[in-house]
């Protein structure tokens, strides 16, 4: 989905999830994120991304979706070309982490 055009990445493609705050998210906020309805898995450890004034610290949870989805505002990329489709490096590293 695209970010808001102000703000950290303004106006640059993210992977769906919670607003960023001091503290890791509950199972509620993450399941009132969630981009589509489906089982989503957590996956164990977390993504760490350094800014110049604080760090991020990112807990990533997957679906496995073998059908076609109705989604809100999403653009999907094949997997195999994602490095190629502009996205931040941050996300880049959620996806990785997501599909190890």
């Amino acid at each position: 989905r695209r970010r808001p055009n102000s703000g950290l990445f303004a106006g640059m493609m993210e992977i769906p999830g919670t607003s960023w705050t001091d503290c890791l998210p509950n199972s509620l906020q993450i399941g009132a994120s969630q981009p589509t309805k489906a089982t989503w898995s957590d996956i164990q450890g977390t993504v760490l991304h350094v800014f110049t004034h604080f760090k991020l610290e990112i807990k990533v949870v997957r679906a496995h979706i073998k059908k076609s989805i109705k989604t809100n505002g999403l653009s999907w990329h094949p997997l195999e070309t994602i490095d190629k489709a502009g996205l931040p490096s941050l996300m880049l590293k959620i996806i990785k982490h997501g599909v190890e």
